[in-house]
């Protein structure tokens, strides 16, 4: 059975949309229907969306259970009609859900970049359910190029957006790609530039800036290597600094000096640096979910390669030698509760941190998180 769109309702309302498979029979006309992907919209009364209907498919109101094609589309159309930010999500309920990348370093980047648009909608908490609306034909070009056109530049918000920090960027930026989303309650606007093509593309920058709090956060991908026993079997995962780290370390650590404690919001960490070390994969069950990795401090990470040593002696970090480390949900609910990131930094430095990163062949998705 493939999977339907799932109409919740509650008290005579739609309330939920969400995502339905067929499961095994439990008598011989009653089978287990398992929901997924739920999400909560703006109550809709059936009784309203039952008048919406051509009188022909009103009946089909009084209906439980699978609805016929064409009763069902007109229901969908409806409910779009009263809740436009809801056909994203719609979408995205009706997709099939694996992503494969291509393989070598183009895959893994497209991987990263999509985890850190993840990420991103994640820290703003819109949800990333548009994710599973990407194209796999657009693999040459910054992932969110992939994304459904009816997220381009389509009104005056976006294009407000693309005036105020298209300037940002360096003279030399090939590819672009602008995107705004929002769940109707709050907004943002993410920009994904890359100098070069992906296959010489460095490395992956997350910027994430809240102008209500006058905060931002950096994440730098950094990938792991899977490593095999004798018989060709992988074993785990390990990372070994790369020859780019030492200059990346030391951008960060720039940036962070003007990081330094502002007067506002009480942070556990002020300085806004951070480093992801991420799984290598490039297939995906679910484009939603993000990337399994190990997010440290810069001052941690730098300790960590100190410390952290292989068997031959070498700097190596695992998640054996580096168990204290913050998982994604935890770095979001982090970020989001403002517990880290920079108190009161001028975007000024941000500019300046977007420009270089581009400018040193980095793919840089940048997202400002606004009010709706």
């Amino acid at each position: 059975m493939q999977p339907h769109l799932a109409l919740i309702t509650v008290d005579d309302e739609l309330s939920l949309l969400g995502r339905a498979q067929g499961g095994s029979y439990i008598t011989t006309v009653d089978r287990i229907v398992r929901i997924t992907e739920a999400q909560h919209v703006n109550p809709i009364p059936l009784e309203e969306i039952r008048r919406a209907l051509p009188s022909r498919h009103q009946g089909i109101m009084d209906r439980i259970g699978i609805l016929p094609e064409r009763g069902g589309e007109e229901i969908v159309r409806v409910i779009v009609d009263m809740l436009p930010y809801a056909a994203d999500l719609i979408r995205s309920l009706q997709r099939q859900t694996e992503v494969r990348f291509p393989r070598g370093t183009a895959g893994e980047l497209l991987n990263q970049e999509r985890d850190g648009l993840g990420l991103l909608l994640g820290l703003a908490g819109v949800g990333r359910q548009i994710i599973r609306s990407w194209s796999s034909s657009q693999t040459g070009v910054p992932f969110l190029s992939g994304l459904p056109d009816r997220s381009i530049l389509e009104d005056h918000l976006i294009v407000h957006d693309t005036e105020r920090f298209g300037s940002w960027l360096p003279r030399e930026t090939g590819q672009v790609a602008w995107r705004s989303f929002t769940d109707g309650r709050r907004r943002i606007f993410v920009m994904n530039a890359n100098r070069t093509a992906v296959e010489h593309t460095l490395g992956v920058d997350v910027v994430y800036w809240n102008e209500q709090r006058a905060s931002f956060v950096l994440v730098q991908y950094k990938k792991m290597l899977r490593q095999d026993n004798e018989s060709g079997r992988p074993t785990h995962l390990e990372y070994r600094p790369d020859h780019n780290l030492g200059g990346e370390l030391e951008r960060m650590r720039q940036v962070d000096a003007q990081c330094a404690p502002h007067s506002g919001d009480f942070r556990l960490l002020a300085t806004s640096c951070w480093l992801k070390l991420c799984d290598p994969s490039s297939r995906v069950g679910d484009p939603a979910d993000l990337i399994k990795g190990m997010y440290f401090a810069r001052e941690h990470f730098e300790e960590l390669i100190r410390t952290c040593r292989g068997p031959r002696g070498g700097t190596v970090i695992t998640y054996e030698n580096s168990t204290r480390h913050l998982s994604n949900s935890l770095f979001i609910e982090l970020v989001q509760d403002g517990w880290i990131g920079s108190s009161g930094s001028a975007s000024g430095q941000i500019r300046d941190l977007v420009r270089e990163s581009i400018s040193t062949g980095h793919s840089v998705l940048f997202g400002v998180e606004t009010g709706a």
